[in-house]
């Protein structure tokens, strides 16, 4: 005890020194400096004895970012109980120091309770597919201040390769769609344009072979019911689960939509295997798609 007394009382007199601070303010920078070193350390061993523990990398990553932000907290309070005399003493300074920061740094501020809001309620996770700002993407980092997405094209589902950086009070103040908080399906319809002249009847039995035997698809309604199921957050049910096709009648031709329950990340694969076998039926005479002139 003696001993580390003697080396805190020469990183007293050489902060004093440096500084021009004496008696208790330089201790309290050595107090500060040491519980800042102490949570990295144990930040750090953490990482390293977990990351023995835990094998997949999605895993890892969320332990990490929670481990990280609660030493972020931990510290934040330890720091503000260290000087807290300090700052009764100066409580009337601080107040306008305060202001001014809080005033400066309003955004930062909104950004780490937004941020703080996120991890709690979860709105949305990493990996989910979410829509904010008129930005589509799958959510690859969440931090104190921000997140961030791989960005998605609106048209193609496809992601663009860029990476959307997104500050945490957007969620607050802007709506937010998240694709797969809920249920990991969702409705989408794909429209096909018949000759007038057909026989609609047969038609719309092929268009119901076509969805009904796409892999992706048929396998969807079985799970969809177990989620309804399993869902006790939010009050919402469907009358009917597998796909199903609506006519329209247009000036020239017949709107065929078939609407089905597909995962928002195998959107295109699923239109493109639909469109790939329309195409082949109408080359091989068996449907009439209509071509618009």
């Amino acid at each position: 005890r003696r001993l580390s007394m003697k080396y805190v009382d020469k990183i007293n007199k050489i902060i004093s020194s440096v500084t021009g601070m004496e008696g208790p303010y330089a201790n309290l920078i050595i107090d500060t400096l040491l519980i800042i070193i102490f949570v990295k350390i144990v930040q750090k061993v953490s990482y390293f004895f977990f990351s023995k523990i835990f094998k997949k990398n999605k895993t890892r990553f969320n332990f990490r970012k929670k481990v990280s932000f609660v030493c972020n907290i931990f510290l934040v309070f330890i720091i503000i109980i260290i000087w807290e005399d300090f700052l009764l003493k100066f409580i009337t300074l601080f107040s306008f120091v305060t202001a001014a920061i809080a005033y400066s740094l309003r955004d930062t501020i909104i950004n780490f309770f937004a941020g703080i809001y996120i991890r709690l309620a979860k709105p949305f996770q990493v990996e989910d597919r979410i829509m904010i700002c008129n930005h589509i993407g799958d959510v690859v980092n969440i931090s104190n201040l921000s997140f961030e997405v791989l960005e998605v094209n609106s048209d193609t589902f496809q992601s663009t390769g860029s990476i959307v950086h997104i500050p945490n009070s957007k969620v607050i103040s802007e709506p937010l769609i998240n694709y797969v908080k809920v249920f990991k399906y969702v409705w989408n319809e794909t429209e096909v344009k018949i000759s007038i002249d057909s026989d609609i009847k047969k038609v719309k039995g092929i268009l119901y072979s076509i969805v009904n035997n796409n892999d992706i698809i048929k396998s969807i309604p079985g799970k969809m019911i177990n989620e309804l199921n399993n869902n006790s957050s939010y009050r919402i049910y469907y009358n009917k689960l597998e796909p199903i096709i609506y006519t329209n009648i247009k000036d020239k031709y017949v709107s065929m939509n078939i609407r089905y329950l597909v995962h928002p990340k195998k959107k295109r694969n699923v239109i493109n295997e639909i469109n790939n076998q329309l195409l082949k039926l109408n080359e091989e005479g068996k449907i009439s798609l209509y071509i618009e002139k």
